[in-house]
Parts: C-alpha cells; structure tokens; sequence
C-alpha cells in the first residue's frame, strides 16, 4: 500500500511539473491495472496516440540499461532467452524488440508457462512530447527499475535511472 502511495504521488508531482513545462502539452499516461480511473485522473494526462517509433525506442533502452544487464543471466541461464515483456495492454505486440541476439517476446500473462518464468513486467509509462517515465520491474531477480528520458534532437536519451533489488 505505501509503495502504491509513493507511486501515486510521484506521477502527480510529474504531471505538475510537466504542466508547469507547457500547460497545453499533451501526455500519455500508461500504467498497470491497480490504478483506478480517478487516480489516473489525478494526472494532467490525456489519452493520445503515442507513437510506436517513440515507444519502441524507449523501451529498447530500458531493456538495454546498462546496470541491468548482470541480472539476465541470458548465458549461464538459457531458458532467460528470448527475453519475455509482458504486454498488460502496455506493451503493443508489434513493437520490433531485440535482445541477446533474438527477438523479444511479447506476450500476454496468460502466455506465461508458469509466474515464475523470467519476464519483465513495466508498470508505469508516461509519455509526453519531449520527456518519458518508465518503471518496470524484473520479478525473478526481485528487481524494480525507474527511469526518465527526454528527447532532444528527436532522439530520446536516458537522463536518470534508478535500479533498486528487492
């Protein structure tokens, strides 16, 4: 319940400062299935289409975080690849996805063979014309990972990253 909190109140003091940015800016809020209707309203976040170029990008980044990487485990535990997303409505099917050499698997819950099959499980997504928030976590290494971009030059870059084990 605290965390839900905490997550709560991050995502109205980002949309404040996004709407401090630019009132009229348009943003995309995605986050998981806990969220009710008015928490989501909380936010200055409207639904609009996002890009898929934009999206793919981000989340391509995120799985190839740096300090990420140690917890795959890709080598020295082959049934962790092909890397598994699940979709929860967040994730489009299409998106075009690689890691450790393969395509990434996008599938549903259900899809899963067992919950503890490694996958990883992105709970908030936030994006507007020129910043993205993304918090996912990594259930089988017990790892959750929040991260913030902004686009410049219509290239999107990794600004802070935060990776915490639990």
């Amino acid at each position: 319940m605290t965390f839900k909190i905490f997550r709560i109140t991050l995502l109205v003091c980002y949309g404040m400062l996004l709407s401090c940015k630019n009132p009229n800016q348009k943003t995309t809020l995605i986050t998981d299935e806990e969220t009710t209707e008015q928490e989501a309203k909380i936010t200055p976040a409207i639904n609009v289409t996002i890009e898929n170029e934009d999206l793919q990008k981000i989340i391509q980044q995120s799985i190839d975080l740096p300090e990420l990487q140690q917890y795959f485990h890709s080598t020295e535990l082959p049934e962790r690849s092909p890397l598994i997303i699940v979709s929860n409505n967040k994730i489009p099917t299409t998106l075009e996805l690689d890691k450790f050499g393969k395509k990434v698997q996008i599938l549903d819950v259900s899809e899963l063979k067992n919950k503890e099959q490694a996958h990883l499980l992105f709970s908030t997504i936030v994006i507007s014309e020129n910043t993205a928030s993304i918090i996912f976590n990594y259930p089988i290494e017990g790892i959750h990972v929040s991260i913030e971009f902004a686009k410049l030059n219509n290239e999107w870059t990794v600004v802070t990253s935060k990776l915490n084990e639990q």
